[in-house]
């Protein structure tokens, strides 16, 4: 395992790793998380908005003694919070302006009308998520059942990857990537999780040397896969239960 007690700080992903997709971290998962806080620093980034790292994870933490450790990276590293004075401060935001916006919208209508591309006969919530530094399509929605998200993913994961492949085309100065089961997330060029990386380093003061990101998305295309560009060490799991026996892993580590 790449993390010794000479790791100074781990920067895990967050839906599929810590979290179920869209779902609220387990009360296992959160206490395991909530013991490593106490003894590293620790950044989760995703690529959900503030307000759904809010619901899905921060809220569920029983730790906020130890958020002093944290940072928090939304939208797939395009905005970095910390914690002081039982509030977080935003560190930076990277916004997308309204013709940025509109690119990509627009560049979506020509890919799909180029695939024949259809939607689902039932959707759940917003197809389109503007999440102001990062723009996400999800195909069933943004409030779909776990249980049709990986049903979908199993029946179109190929189309997704296309689809995304083509926007590359028509946005080649924009990271493109796919989030979760079902989504595709745009952010503005130069600014992903490799970018957020960096940023961590910078706020900590830390070498990569001393970083471990662990994701469920290191695969090529995958929306973890640009941290393998800063050199740090990567650790690839499955899931979150994957994620929980590393942890107590990290843990009886560094204990000894």
């Amino acid at each position: 395992m790449p993390i010794t007690k000479e790791t100074k700080a781990i920067v895990f992903d967050l839906d599929g790793t810590l979290t179920k997709s869209r779902n609220k971290v387990t009360i296992s998962t959160a206490k395991l998380f909530c013991r490593l806080l106490s003894i590293k620093k620790v950044a989760v980034m995703g690529g959900g908005n503030y307000g759904q790292f809010q619901n899905q994870f921060l809220k569920h933490l029983p730790c906020s003694e130890f958020f002093y450790n944290l940072l928090i990276l939304p939208t797939s590293g395009a905005n970095m919070y910390f914690y002081h004075k039982n509030k977080w401060h935003k560190v930076y935001q990277k916004f997308l302006t309204k013709n940025e916006k509109q690119q990509i919208y627009q560049a979506f209508n020509k890919v799909f009308q180029k695939l024949n591309y259809k939607k689902p006969l039932k959707t759940y919530g917003k197809i389109f998520d503007d999440r102001q530094s990062q723009i996400t399509f999800s195909a069933l929605g943004q409030l779909a059942p776990l249980a049709k998200k990986q049903l979908w993913n199993k029946k179109n994961n190929k189309l997704r990857k296309q689809i995304a492949k083509e926007l590359k085309k028509y946005l080649p100065d924009y990271v493109i990537s796919l989030g979760g089961l079902t989504s595709i997330d745009i952010t503005k060029g130069g600014i992903d999780k490799a970018y957020g990386i960096y940023q961590i380093m910078k706020f900590w003061n830390i070498r990569k040397e001393d970083l471990v990101f662990i994701g469920d998305a290191l695969f090529k295309g995958g929306n973890d896969y640009l941290v393998k560009k800063t050199g740090i060490k990567t650790i690839q799991v499955k899931n979150y239960l994957q994620t929980e026996k590393l942890i107590r892993d990290i843990l009886n580590k560094t204990s000894r």
